[in-house]
């Protein structure tokens, strides 16, 4: 079966608007 990868970007409360928490 061919892989599949799933990029999830998940933005944190704590951090400013703009910068994505990694």
């Amino acid at each position: 079966p061919p892989t599949t990868t799933t990029t999830t970007t998940t933005t944190d409360s704590t951090t400013t608007s703009g910068m994505s928490a990694i």
